[in-house]
């Protein structure tokens, strides 16, 4: 079974844009130690947006260069139908049982997420989302701080 590890748009900022340069090479090289194990990087589509939009608007180009390296190099993980579904399951669930993640009216990246991470799983991956909020990720699959993955 594949090792896979997603990261969110926490995780995808350091490698990417951090203004503490050490915890940007360290996050780096924590993701290349995961490559030598053989574990599947994802970059999920859902949090290249949400980087990316920020990127742009504030004119970050070697930011935006480093991210599509990122895209590049790893598995690109892009928004189908089913993640929509279940992305749309997860979010009314999380609500009927009061923990929702984001106000009604936001699009709730966080869930869109989840349902990333589920989908890839019925593909047969064993999947931890690597990130730096662990309370909302994990209410829908298995997360966990970056710096906890090995």
């Amino acid at each position: 079974m594949t090792r896979s590890v997603l990261f969110d748009t926490g995780v995808l900022t350091l490698m990417t844009h951090s203004k503490k340069l050490d915890d940007s090479a360290l996050c780096l090289s924590w993701m290349r130690g995961l490559l030598l194990k053989r574990w599947e990087c994802v970059i999920p589509e859902i949090c290249d947006f949400e980087l990316r939009r920020y990127l742009l608007k504030s004119g970050l180009g070697r930011s935006i260069e480093q991210l599509d390296r990122l895209a590049s190099e790893n598995t690109y993980l892009p928004i189908d139908t089913a993640t929509m579904r279940t992305a749309a399951q997860l979010w009314s669930d999380l609500r009927k049982r009061g923990q929702q993640t984001a106000p009604d009216s936001s699009l709730d990246a966080d869930v869109i997420l989840g349902a990333h991470a589920l989908e890839h799983e019925k593909k047969g991956a064993s999947v931890i989302i690597a990130t730096t909020n662990v309370k909302h990720l994990s209410r829908m699959c298995e997360a966990r701080r970056w710096q906890d993955i090995e």
